[in-house]
């Protein structure tokens, strides 16, 4: 790995009532801190205005409050760049890729994110990066849950996932202009309007916490 090409990328993971980090992003971020510190790394990204299907506001964003918590945590503010249009993990890799990885040629990120939630996230990143990047996954642990709490959340991942798969069938690697379509047209995160599919699913995730 050369560090002028490499940069973790800290998946948010929704906020606290106090607009701090959740645990969940928390774990996140301190397993972030530990791999900067190893100094393999040229900067850390920080992600996402907010967390669709959230359904409470913040005053700020969730690449904000884990841009606070890096500063306490010693990392320098000039090596922290925060993504905050994003609103869901497609979104995340979408905005990163523009804004951040493609301009500077950064082509090795890290990704970080919870042991429950990696999978998702490796299948979209290795669907929104094209074939230049070579993409690396590091779980953080999965902290500030039960076991039952722990259980829905995977189950909620499982219908997320299988959503995708389902959605990326056909497109090719990095393609842009499918991305582009789908944020823009056809994600309720951005539009705020359903689908039937995205209905669907929405149904099957509430399903999920209701039970």
């Amino acid at each position: 790995m050369e560090r002028n090409r490499a940069v973790i990328i800290c998946l948010s993971g929704g906020l606290n009532e106090n607009d701090h980090p959740s645990d969940k992003m928390q774990a996140r971020l301190d397993r972030t801190v530990e791999l900067f510190q190893s100094g393999d790394f040229n900067a850390i990204i920080t992600t996402s205005k907010g967390t669709f299907r959230d359904g409470t506001s913040h005053f700020v964003t969730e690449a904000e409050a884990a841009n606070a918590y890096l500063i306490t945590q010693k990392i320098d503010p000039l090596r922290i760049l925060k993504e905050e249009r994003s609103l869901d993990t497609v979104g995340n890799a979408y905005y990163t890729r523009l804004l951040h990885l493609e301009p500077r040629g950064w082509w090795e990120p890290t990704i970080i994110t919870n042991e429950f939630h990696m999978p998702r996230v490796q299948f979209i990143f290795d669907r929104v990066l094209d074939g230049k990047y070579n993409p690396q996954y590091i779980e953080a642990p999965n902290l500030g849950m039960g076991s039952e709490e722990l259980a829905s959340w995977q189950r909620h991942e499982d219908e997320m996932l299988k959503f995708y798969e389902h959605l990326f069938t056909g497109v090719r690697k990095g393609d842009l202009l499918f991305l582009e379509d789908y944020i823009y047209h056809r994600n309720p995160a951005y539009t705020g309007i359903e689908d039937d599919e995205h209905h669907e699913l929405t149904r099957r995730i509430q399903a999920i916490w209701a039970a």
